[in-house]
């Protein structure tokens, strides 16, 4: 809802093209006829878009409010009727699940995160949302009831649950994503992962022991070998999510897949659509981690195959531009794509016939969870291994 802004350019000539519809009053030039931008006036032509836009939603609302008052409902009924569904899918829900060691019973809650569901959340407020994902315990899930109960448990918070076998799932996201995608998009190679700073080692393979699914699960060496079951299982996951979340979407719904983890996920749903001949859902894929140079990107195991997956989308968000320069990049050196500048300040990919918008959304920390967080005893005590792991050495911490 940030005010934007709206200029032609000519690409030949570079000039500035007049909009026939643009009230020339507005404008300023210098005497060599260049346009001066008044970026800091709320007047200035280039305003002209939003100020639409803006006087449009508020006579929508005056429209409604007079509806109301005349006792007049019906309308916006209708309006409450015609609000979209938007569905959130992610590899993890953003839950929290717990069983009872005495009682056996599951309980769940929301977690401290940007996607759960919270009040004063803009898409929450603006949509009809349900999420869709797999989920992590504190307590091993043994058998189909405890996945039964955790499908109705999740279900009274608009969550659908998917389970993979522990095989899948490790070599899903311990092998392809950790090992293959996250080292990448985080320009750590393999010598790097292997430096005691880095401080963890990787392995892909079952263990005995129960574990989390997180990165500091990760214990052996790398094994080129096993590239070809983790694309396999990577595969297997997104085309599960892409047959479950196609059987819930119904016309004009929008679908919104988070991360990498999901990355094939827009083009398996475009072909779960093709075979029933209609293009259901406005698709949307936001990473939440960097995206790599070309040079890096080309390199990865399946990449292209990757790199098509997101182009499926109808839209693609980045944390900053540079991750969208880099895509945009790898789009053009891989795949011979060409991309063009949009009103408004967007990018477009020519993509089979579509225009893909790539679009540039940082995502801030949360500054108060984070100050909470400082005063765990674990994350004390985590602080306190470190000094003393590099003794006499400066530490710098970060969030992104």
């Amino acid at each position: 809802d940030l005010p934007y802004r709206t200029l032609k350019i000519d690409v030949n000539t570079a000039s500035f093209i007049r909009n026939a519809n643009m009230d020339e009053e507005t404008l300023e030039f210098t005497e060599d006829g260049v346009i001066i931008d008044n970026w800091n006036g709320h007047n200035d032509a280039t305003f002209d878009a939003y100020r639409l836009r803006e006087g449009l939603r508020k006579a929508y609302q005056e429209r409604d409010a007079d509806m109301a008052a005349d006792g007049d409902s019906g309308m916006l009924i209708d309006t409450q009727k015609a609000r979209k569904r938007i569905f959130i899918v992610c590899y993890h829900l953003p839950v929290i699940v717990s069983k009872d060691p005495e009682t056996g019973e599951w309980m769940a809650c929301w977690a401290e995160s940007i996607l759960a569901k919270t009040a004063n959340s803009a898409f929450v407020s603006s949509f009809d949302p349900h999420w869709v994902g797999t989920c992590t315990t504190s307590s091993p899930i043994e058998n189909e009831a405890d996945r039964q109960a955790l499908r109705t448990l999740l279900a009274g918070m608009d969550c659908t649950v998917l389970f993979f076998d522990e095989k899948v799932r490790d070599a899903h996201y311990k092998g392809f994503c950790k090992q293959v995608l996250w080292m990448a998009f985080h320009h750590v190679d393999l010598l790097d992962s292997r430096d005691p700073a880095f401080g963890m080692d990787f392995n892909a393979t079952s263990t005995e022991k129960y574990t989390d699914g997180t990165l500091l699960d990760l214990e052996s060496h790398w094994d080129q070998r096993q590239i070809i079951k983790w694309w396999e299982a990577f595969s297997l996951v997104n085309r599960t999510f892409a047959a479950e979340v196609t059987k819930m979407v119904q016309p004009d719904d929008v679908v919104w897949v988070h991360d990498y983890h999901l990355s094939l996920l827009p083009r398996m749903m475009s072909e779960e659509e093709a075979k029933i001949g209609s293009r259901l859902t406005k698709k949307i894929f936001y990473l939440h981690i960097p995206f790599p140079v070309s040079m890096i990107f080309k390199e990865i195991e399946f990449g292209a195959t990757v790199l098509e997956g997101i182009l499926h989308a109808d839209v693609v968000g980045f944390h900053g531009f540079t991750d969208a320069r880099h895509f945009l990049s790898s789009a053009k050196r891989i795949l011979g794509l060409s991309h063009d500048s949009l009103e408004g300040g967007l990018l477009g990919v020519k993509y089979k016939g579509r225009t893909v918008v790539v679009t540039m959304s940082s995502v801030s920390i949360e500054s108060e969870v984070v100050d909470a967080v400082m005063s765990f005893p674990t994350t004390i005590s985590g602080a306190a291994e470190l000094k003393s792991k590099h003794s006499g050495r400066a530490i710098i911490a970060g969030v992104d």
